[in-house]
């Protein structure tokens, strides 16, 4: 098996978000969004929204990467800015 690099101690940064290496679960997904679960879902199979991924190889349970919601929620407002500005 492989090494794994050690897991930060630290899980969320001082802004209160989650470190972008760490795996997030639908329930903070959709409280960090402001989504709906089928929303989330919906969103991502339409390549608009971070994709899932398993936490065991043929599991069914599946997380999102924080950093990548994160950015999704960033962009989220850069374009609220962008159609304010118009």
């Amino acid at each position: 098996m492989p090494d794994l690099p050690k897991p930060k101690q630290l899980i969320r940064d001082d802004d209160g978000w989650y470190t972008d290496e760490c795996l997030i679960r639908i329930r903070e997904v959709m409280r960090l969004s402001g989504l709906s679960r089928s929303h989330v879902y919906a969103l991502s199979a339409d390549g608009r929204f971070p994709k899932s991924l398993p936490l065991v190889k043929g599991g069914t349970s599946r997380a999102w990467v924080a950093g990548e919601v994160r950015a999704w929620v960033q962009q989220r407002i850069a374009e609220r800015g962008q159609e304010v500005g118009q």
